[in-house]
């Protein structure tokens, strides 16, 4: 029986530090940890957070570049646009991805469906029409189960005619 625990631990601690190979729950909408079971570094953030303009027009589109540095890989990511705490606009389709609905508002957040390594990812998000604010991506970014950033965040967006 003793055997039996050890083994059921072993499995549950190991699910827990891999991660979810599918991406991040929709639990993670709002603190954007992945739920692996341990906590998020605190050490440089080895990854770039690149936006592909400064502004643009309510309802606009912009490409949002993850990016390891020299030879850094990622296996996981979770993005969201937000205005303070609240997810806003949507993101299109990418390959390797799949969404997160955060904050009542559909395909708000964008994960990774596959846990294979990657080098560089661009996600297009689309702006809502009405929108006229600031703008700043959350990212969290998963080298492994055991070592991921929580949080960070790109230079502001600004949405307006």
């Amino acid at each position: 029986m003793n055997r039996l625990w050890i083994l059921a631990a072993l499995v549950t601690l190991a699910t827990l530090t891999h991660g979810y190979k599918k991406g991040a729950p929709k639990e993670s909408c709002d603190d954007m940890k992945p739920e692996h079971g341990v906590d998020p570094k605190t050490t440089k953030f080895p990854y770039s957070i690149t936006l592909s303009k400064s502004k643009i027009p309510p309802g606009g589109k912009v490409t949002v570049t993850l990016s390891g540095s020299d030879s850094e890989t990622f296996k996981g990511y979770f993005v969201q646009a937000r205005v303070g705490n609240k997810a806003v606009g949507h993101f299109d389709e990418a390959p390797g991805a799949g969404f997160v609905d955060c904050h009542g508002s559909v395909k708000s957040g964008i994960t990774h469906s596959s846990n294979s390594e990657k080098k560089t990812v661009s996600l297009t998000w689309n702006a809502p029409k009405r929108l006229s604010e600031k703008v700043v991506f959350w990212v969290t970014m998963v080298k492994d189960g055991a070592t991921f950033w929580v949080g960070k965040k790109s230079s502001q967006l600004e949405v307006r005619n």
